[in-house]
């Protein structure tokens, strides 16, 4: 009889031992999950950029020269492109885009700094483009 009872008591010790390894494993898992949470939530937070402002103009350079520059007239926005001559050694203003009075305009120009095309939005006229060569205007569009 004892030895029968000591083989119930094999088993359900057996038992006991294989409900507490199991036990044990969701204990872990539990306390793992419980410190990702924990790790993550004071993880400090990864903001947008804010928006850049600028007060006067925004200069942009690459290579030391300008590229770009996007300001404010008496009127309105203006933005202003550069590119340097065939021996890359001065800037100049290649194209202008902004307002002029109530009018938005756009300038274009040639190496020598002469204004090849504009394009006006009158509100008078509905719209001009005009076209330049070295002697001056050439022609615009309505006339």
């Amino acid at each position: 009889m004892d030895l029968e009872r000591i083989e119930s008591l094999e088993k359900r010790l057996a038992q006991y031992e294989r409900v507490n390894r199991r036990w044990k494993g969701l204990g872990l898992l539990g306390a793992g999950s419980l410190a990702v949470l924990l790790v993550v939530g004071w993880a400090p937070d990864k903001k947008a950029p804010a928006p850049m402002e600028v007060d006067g103009s925004l200069v942009i350079k690459k290579d030391g020269k300008i590229v770009a520059r996007l300001g404010s007239t008496g009127s309105g926005p203006a933005l202003q492109l550069f590119a340097s001559d065939q021996q890359g050694n001065e800037e100049k203003s290649r194209a202008w885009l902004g307002i002029e009075g109530d009018d938005g305009v756009l300038h274009i120009y040639s190496k020598n700094d002469k204004a090849s095309c504009n394009l006006k939005i009158d509100k008078s006229a509905g719209g001009r483009v005009e076209t330049f060569n070295n002697t001056g205007k050439q022609g615009w569009f309505p006339q």
